[in-house]
């Protein structure tokens, strides 16, 4: 069975998985059988392995991108599940393969439903992938108008809680209505937000200052501004 062929079966065997434990067992027996292990574990091959060249198997990132881009092919529920026995795999799909994962996925134009729900999976496993996801990951969502879709914006903002405060800078990238909806979803964001604006208030527009700080804080901010003005001309 060469690449093409994996490529074209593996969503209706996949398909079979129905959360028993019988289904869920000869699944991962595939995708140990039809996935090249990373370079650290070349060394130690299972004797289950089919005898065919390392060219013809799937790479990790490969058979997760397929999951989620035959997602409707499969069904929901298995391709959720399918992904779920490949995080269970920690010794192939590592750090390294999720990001690369993710930022194969969202160069998609349409976003597979799962998506998010992966990305905070993988941030939740792998706690050294939350600097990829703040820093280029949400703002690649928040130029593809993430908010447009409301269960990958449901995803979004659950995935800006889990890793907060790295979050901050790329929330406030998000237009005026789409930071409120955020907010008034996730108010424990907002005084995390709150204190990020305040160190960066020079920097940012002044709607989302005074969006984001309450009145009387501002009053605050602008009363420390004129003492120091003050000091500084006398």
């Amino acid at each position: 069975m060469d690449k093409a062929d994996i490529l074209r079966h593996l969503p209706r065997i996949v398909s079979i998985l129905n959360g028993q434990a019988e289904p869920k067992a000869l699944v991962r027996s595939v995708f140990s059988s039809v996935v090249t292990t990373p370079p650290q574990t070349f060394g130690s091959v299972s004797s289950n392995l089919p005898r065919v060249r390392q060219s013809e198997l799937l790479t990790p990132a490969e058979l997760m991108v397929l999951l989620h881009q035959s997602e409707t092919e499969i069904g929901l529920k298995a391709a959720m599940e399918a992904i779920g026995i490949c995080f269970s795999m920690t010794d192939i799909f590592r750090s390294e393969i999720l990001g690369v994962v993710m930022n194969q996925l969202v160069d998609n134009p349409n976003l597979p439903t799962l998506f998010m729900r992966t990305v905070i999976q993988s941030v939740n496993t792998y706690r050294t992938l939350v600097g990829f996801v703040s820093t280029t990951l949400l703002s690649r969502l928040i130029t593809k108008k993430v908010w447009t879709k409301p269960q990958l914006w449901e995803g979004f903002i659950r995935c800006a809680k889990n890793i907060a405060p790295a979050s901050f800078g790329a929330l406030l990238q998000l237009p005026k209505d789409q930071l409120r909806d955020l907010v008034d979803r996730q108010p424990g964001l907002k005084s995390g937000l709150r204190e990020f604006v305040l160190k960066k208030s020079n920097n940012k527009p002044e709607w989302l200052v005074c969006w984001i700080l309450s009145a009387r804080i501002r009053r605050r901010l602008l009363t420390r501004v004129k003492v120091v003005h003050l000091c500084l001309v006398r």
